[in-house]
């Protein structure tokens, strides 16, 4: 599944004003973010995200992403989503005096049944590859 979130983060929010922006999301496996930072950004809109209070984007909690017109992924995160209301925590700031800036964050996950999907697939898959091998019809 694939989902995303927009946000545009006031002129002048410093880190220990952090904006925290739910973005609710099913029970699954968090398996890639991407967060996308626009053209004039300049590395002075940051972010960070959280599965509870677990950061997964960057890991540490110290750390921020930034950037300037391009795109930063985090992949393989295999990060299990749970609760009555899963969301991600999307911490948000701007160090810029002057402007608003909107970022975005991207998030792929598999819901609670498609890892069986997933593996039903891989299987019948390397079956139809074993079959092909045997009867010489690749």
């Amino acid at each position: 599944m694939f989902d995303r979130w927009s946000y545009s983060i006031p002129a002048n929010t410093s880190e220990a004003d952090a904006i925290s922006v739910e973005c609710k999301i099913s029970t699954g496996l968090l398996t890639e973010l991407c967060m996308f930072f626009p053209d004039g950004c300049e590395n002075l809109a940051r972010a960070r995200a959280f599965v509870g209070e677990k950061p997964v984007m960057p890991r540490s909690a110290k750390n921020y992403i930034a950037a300037d017109g391009m795109p930063i992924y985090a992949k393989d995160l295999n990060e299990p989503i749970t609760g009555n209301i899963p969301v991600i925590n999307w911490r948000v700031w701007n160090l810029d005096d002057t402007y608003d800036h909107e970022i975005w964050l991207y998030a792929i996950w598999m819901s609670d049944e498609e890892p069986y999907q997933r593996a039903t697939y891989f299987a019948l898959s390397d079956f139809i590859k074993l079959l092909k091998k045997l009867f010489r019809m690749e």
